[in-house]
């Protein structure tokens, strides 16, 4: 059985949730967690035992996962305005490899 490598890019409210789902699917490994907010992040990595990134396109490039999961925020600020399309486009996109 294929094995998945699976990183998520938001670390929020609800992504614990997220993140256990996955880590509790045999075929599944969560590979990364990357959120803008250094301390979300971290305090992700720290507890499901995988790094941490603020920039997914770090994390993608690092990770070469075979599936990205986007959380998507509830209320867009002026700051990420901009930034939610863009990690929409990218996350959603299949990977090269498959």
């Amino acid at each position: 059985m294929k094995s998945y490598r699976v990183c998520v890019i938001g670390c929020g409210v609800i992504a614990p949730n997220h993140l256990e789902a996955i880590q509790s699917l045999e075929n599944t490994t969560l590979v990364g967690v990357c959120d803008v907010i250094p301390a979300r992040a971290e305090a992700a990595g720290k507890k499901y035992n995988c790094p941490a990134y603020t920039d997914y396109r770090e994390m993608v490039q690092a990770l070469k996962p075979d599936a990205r999961i986007l959380r998507a925020w509830r209320r867009i600020s002026p700051r990420s305005r901009g930034v939610v399309p863009r990690i929409g486009s990218i996350a959603c996109q299949p990977h090269p490899r498959t």
